[in-house]
């Protein structure tokens, strides 16, 4: 029952998040995506795909069937979907449950189905955890191509140099904003 941040305004923009640990970093994002319950409000003009904790996601499902509910209700063209499949290599795991999957394969599993939502909002908690080099390339050029904003929480120093424009701290209650990438923060 502590204050993480009184006031965010996040444009178009990419976006690094950076805090001490128990900051709040991932609890804000969780609260952004509507995933955890707060005693605030958060006001979103767009849609929102959150990807963090791998370990959240139902184990007994099927990839093929959580990227069928990551498309939702919605009759969109699966050229997106087949392009992501392609690129983070999940075809051969379609019939195949989340729990047989290593820590990587899942990894990509959310990632795609975090995409494939088209969202005008990308948070990422940790993306490249767990993801081998060409993984990463790919989703550094995926996200430096997104037209929308992307707040990103990772130690991957270099992924945030490559993908992220802004820093944003999170200190003592406050959420400071830099209009320049980590490496130029630190």
């Amino acid at each position: 029952n502590r204050l993480v941040v009184s006031e965010l305004t996040i444009k178009s923009s990419k976006y690094a998040l950076f805090g001490p640990n128990g900051a709040g970093k991932s609890t804000l994002l969780k609260a952004m995506a509507d995933l955890e319950m707060f005693g605030g409000s958060i006001v979103i003009d767009g849609s929102v795909s959150y990807c963090g904790d791998i370990n959240s996601i139902d184990s007994d499902m099927l990839v093929c069937e959580i990227l069928h509910y990551a498309r939702g209700s919605k009759s969109q063209d699966t050229s997106l979907l087949n392009e992501l499949v392609e690129h983070f290599k999940l075809g051969e795991f379609l019939n195949r449950s989340l729990s047989s999957l290593s820590s990587g394969e899942r990894q990509r599993v959310n990632l795609v189905s975090s995409f494939y939502l088209q969202s005008t909002y990308i948070l990422l908690d940790e993306p490249t955890n767990h993801l081998d080099i060409l993984s990463i390339a790919w989703l550094e050029q995926y996200l430096q191509k997104f037209e929308g904003a992307v707040v990103v929480i990772s130690h991957d120093r270099l992924f945030l140099d490559n993908v992220t424009k802004r820093t944003l701290e999170i200190t003592q209650g406050k959420l400071l904003d830099f209009p320049f990438s980590y490496s130029k923060y630190k």
